[in-house]
């Protein structure tokens, strides 16, 4: 599902987590989210200035930072098991 998409002005980590911020104020969605999976470029995970670690301070987030496609592996394992509980 895709909740918002916001045209960037500038290609910084802060404009890009600022977006992702907004589109979540935006829709209500601040407090039913938990945590933020990421990959592990050094845009999104630099230290101080990444746009994953600025999101992540800001809304008070646990990050899952990933390599490859761990993510896809863990989503598609969420949808198997539910769906052998909902049948």
């Amino acid at each position: 599902m895709i909740v918002g998409v916001h045209q960037l002005l500038s290609d910084t980590d802060v404009a890009k987590a600022a977006a992702v911020s907004e589109v979540l104020e935006d829709s209500n969605l601040v407090k039913h989210v938990k945590f933020i999976s990421f990959d592990t470029t050094a845009s999104n995970t630099e230290r101080y200035t990444g746009a994953c670690v600025m999101l992540q301070q800001k809304l008070h987030l646990l990050s899952l930072p990933r390599r490859r496609h761990i993510h896809e592996c863990i989503v598609g394992m969420l949808e198997k098991h539910n769906t052998h509980t909902s049948s």
